[in-house]
């Protein structure tokens, strides 16, 4: 069940979208900490509800999946569990909820939020959102996120598309142009399929 006053405080900050546009994501101005801590304040907050979403973890509503407990990562075959698909050692799946919600209040937000300052980058808390969830995914592409974001910007493209941009150039190597992303076999094509599936779920389940 989400709680009612974070769904409040969603709402006054105007992120729902124009019923006639479904592809672009509303620009507001970048969150504070205490309103971004908000996103991951216990495993059934809005944020941790949307990463779950993209990991096959949660439903929309709240709920949780089969795969929720215990599972086995496609990509590198280590045993994930809880909402984000924690795999770096838990006692518990509750031990696992925790740590995932340290890593997303105590490195992913603060940092996407300093970048963001440092770089001067609008970001909605749909877009920290979608950056929160490519650190879950990889911290070190998490780490380029919003200076990726900012030079996708530059290049024209619509929010969508430039978040998008952002998350596929956030596993590219600079020095040699090509993707380093071993789960999906440093495959662009597959690597581009799978960050857009995650950002459309995480949208429908913000929205």
């Amino acid at each position: 069940m989400l709680s009612s006053g974070f769904t409040a405080a969603w709402s006054h900050l105007n992120l729902l979208p124009d019923a006639n546009h479904q592809s672009s994501i509303a620009p507001t101005p970048t969150p504070s900490i205490p309103i971004a801590d908000q996103l991951f304040a216990t495993p059934d907050s809005l944020g941790a509800i949307a990463i779950g979403v993209a990991e096959g973890t949660r439903t929309p509503d709240g709920g949780r999946t089969s795969i929720w407990q215990q599972h086995i990562d496609p990509g590198n075959h280590a045993k994930n569990q809880g909402t984000f698909s924690w795999q770096l050692g838990a006692t518990s799946v509750a031990d696992a909820e925790q740590q995932g919600l340290n890593r997303m209040r105590q490195d992913a937000i603060p940092h996407l939020l300093q970048d963001a300052e440092n770089m001067g980058v609008s970001l909605s808390l749909e877009v920290l959102v979608q950056g929160a969830d490519l650190w879950n995914q990889s911290p070190q592409a998490g780490a380029d996120f919003v200076e990726n974001l900012k030079r996708c910007q530059q290049g024209g493209e619509q929010e969508f598309a430039a978040v998008l941009c952002a998350r596929v150039q956030s596993y590219v190597n600079p020095s040699t142009g090509e993707v380093e992303a071993a789960g999906f076999a440093n495959d662009p094509i597959v690597l581009r399929d799978d960050q857009q599936r995650r950002m459309q779920a995480i949208q429908s389940t913000l929205r």
